[in-house]
């Protein structure tokens, strides 16, 4: 049977007793890597959440103005809704 425990990054490289405490997972140097470990996950996710939205925003800009651009131009209004969901 595999230990789960023992693949988990943090604690590669200890090994874990089986009748370990919390205490042994949250001593102040561990505190400090867990704040550093959250810290780098939070900046990744909330630029990751920057760029989805911009993406999104972008994106609502370009078929607004492909929509506008192709009715001034008196193009089908079929073609006008086909080529504003392709964008």
């Amino acid at each position: 049977m595999v230990d789960w425990r023992n693949l988990n990054p943090v604690f590669m490289n200890q090994t874990i007793a089986s009748n370990s405490t919390l205490a042994t997972y949250f001593t102040p140097e561990r505190i400090g890597e867990y704040i550093d470990l959250g810290v780098d996950l939070g900046l990744k996710v909330i630029a990751a959440l920057a760029i989805f939205f911009i993406g999104k925003w972008v994106s609502k800009l370009i078929k607004s103005t492909v929509s506008k651009t192709m009715a001034k131009r008196a193009v089908d209004p079929t073609l006008v809704a086909f080529g504003s969901t392709i964008i």
